[in-house]
């Protein structure tokens, strides 16, 4: 049999310095001893050979593995070498599978710091250094993100969500989102100055400049020419008309808009209490811009009636500013309050649009319009919180005397009337009566050599010092151009 073969060819022999046997009952070789000549070797090979086209059984196969040439495995297949020799040969074969198991673990990153050579230490602490860069960068973009996008999110979508709308203590000016809703016929009318790519439903486009012969004049049209634009634009007295605008995110003309709806006897009429932001929070916007007059209109037959006391012209208001007596009431002296609802920069004369002249009116108090919400919030004050801050400007605030409007004139007005039409809209709203706007504001004032204006202390005195420097006059002599913007910037440039 083949086991016998392999007896006869390799005999038992113990080892000299052990003697020990292997786990099979075999004792291992000393190669070292055994000496045999190359026809020996070469019958063996060819008999180990035949041995394995022969052998097929499991047992057999493990006591001839031993002794398989393998012309690959160096360890094995020189039957000459020494012991020494093949444990050499052997510790190469563990470190290269060693070292292709490192290569593995290599791939997978999945290498010790102490199997890293000092070349791998250093690329990996680059790699940590670029992935900490990056983290970094990508911290700062994210905290970037947020800090742009929280306000944004909160101004536009969360703080108008939750707005409340004050109590009117007098007429009512301002309708709720929830009950403008609910209206079957209503005439919605869009008062942004730059409209975005959504609007409320059916709304149309009426800036406030509409209603004016120059963009850069407050002063109202004919009251024919605002008939007309009102019939193109379907308002009509039985149908309820709402105006809407960017509430506190620009100058108010929806405010605008309103009061020359009021002052056309268009009673029902109201302001949109929060504007589009609320709108937009509350989901009652369409993508798409809204309606341009006058096209798929139907137009109305409205018959304008202005209301003129709500209404102060530049003639009225001079006569009242130079002589402080009331003209429907001889012999009686008038109580004057005038509102500047202005940046304060403009009250005093440090800024201007482009007017001719700057400062303000006579006796007039700096109110700023914004002042009607709540600091930092879309929000609108009560109107008691409101009154307590008119009251600290000396303008009345007793039911008795914001009902009289004998004797008692309290104007606001600013640039073009537009924001003074705002805080007009909410001062009747707390229940003042007699409150007037002046359209024309501070455009058709400041052009009017012959009406009176007056400055803050320190900036009259800054213009008369580099006025005298020009002039080369005394200081009672420049008096008449003191106030020219013309004149004082060409002292500036000197």
């Amino acid at each position: 049999m083949c086991f016998d073969k392999v007896h006869t060819m390799f005999k038992k022999k113990k080892k000299k310095h052990t003697g020990e046997t292997t786990t099979n009952g075999v004792e291992h070789i000393e190669l070292g001893i055994v000496k045999l000549s190359d026809s020996q070797k070469k019958l063996n090979e060819e008999n180990l050979k035949a041995l394995h086209q022969e052998d097929n059984a499991d047992d057999d196969d493990d006591n001839v593995s031993e002794y398989v040439i393998d012309d690959d495995d160096k360890s094995v297949s020189d039957w000459s070498m020494t012991p020494s020799q093949i444990e050499e040969e052997e510790r190469a074969r563990k470190e290269r599978e060693e070292e292709k198991k490192r290569e593995k673990r290599k791939k997978k990153g999945k290498l010790k710091l102490a199997e890293l050579s000092p070349e791998e230490l250093l690329i990996r602490e680059k790699a940590r250094q670029r992935r900490k860069f990056l983290c970094k960068i990508c911290g700062f973009c994210f905290c970037l993100i947020l800090a742009v996008l929280v306000p944004v999110v909160y101004y536009y979508y969360i703080e108008p969500r939750y707005i409340t709308m004050p109590t009117d203590a007098g007429k009512q000016v301002f309708i709720s989102i929830e009950d403008a809703r609910k209206l079957k016929y209503v005439t919605i009318l869009d008062c942004r100055n730059k409209v975005s790519d959504a609007s409320i439903p059916n709304s149309i486009h009426t800036p406030w400049t509409m209603f004016t012969d120059d963009p850069e004049s407050g002063l109202l049209s004919a009251d024919n020419v605002i008939q007309t634009k009102f019939q193109q634009l379907g308002i009509d007295k039985t149908y309820t008309t709402i105006v809407y605008g960017d509430w506190n995110h620009a100058w108010g003309e929806e405010g605008r808009v309103y009061w020359n709806l009021q002052y056309m006897n268009i009673t029902k009429s109201y302001i949109l209490y929060g504007g589009f932001r609320a709108a937009n929070a509350q989901t009652w916007v369409q993508p798409q811009k809204p309606r341009t007059c006058c096209s798929g209109i139907t137009p109305s037959t409205v018959v304008v009636d202005p209301v003129e006391n709500i209404r102060v012209k530049k003639g009225e208001l001079l006569g009242l500013v130079t002589n402080p007596v009331d003209v429907q009431h001889k012999n009686k002296d008038i109580a004057l309050y005038l509102i500047d609802v202005r940046d304060k920069e403009e009250y005093d004369g440090k800024k201007d649009y482009g007017t001719s002249r700057v400062g303000h009116l006579p006796k007039s108090k700096h109110w700023h319009w914004k002042n009607v919400f709540v600091d930092g919030s879309s929000t609108m004050k009560t109107c008691e919180t409101l009154k307590s801050e008119w009251g600290a400007l000396g303008i009345p605030t007793s039911a008795k005397d914001i009902a009289n409007s004998a004797g008692i004139y309290i104007i606001s007005y600013c640039l073009g009337g537009i924001r003074s039409s705002f805080v007009w809209s909410v001062m009747s709203s707390c229940g003042y009566l007699n409150v007037k706007n002046y359209d024309g504001s501070w455009w058709e004032w400041s052009a009017d050599s012959q009406a009176p204006i007056e400055m803050t202390t320190d900036v009259a005195d800054d213009r008369r010092r580099f006025l005298l420097r020009r002039a080369g006059e005394r200081e009672s002599g420049v008096e008449s151009v003191l106030l020219n913007r013309d004149a004082y910037r060409e002292g500036i440039q000197e």
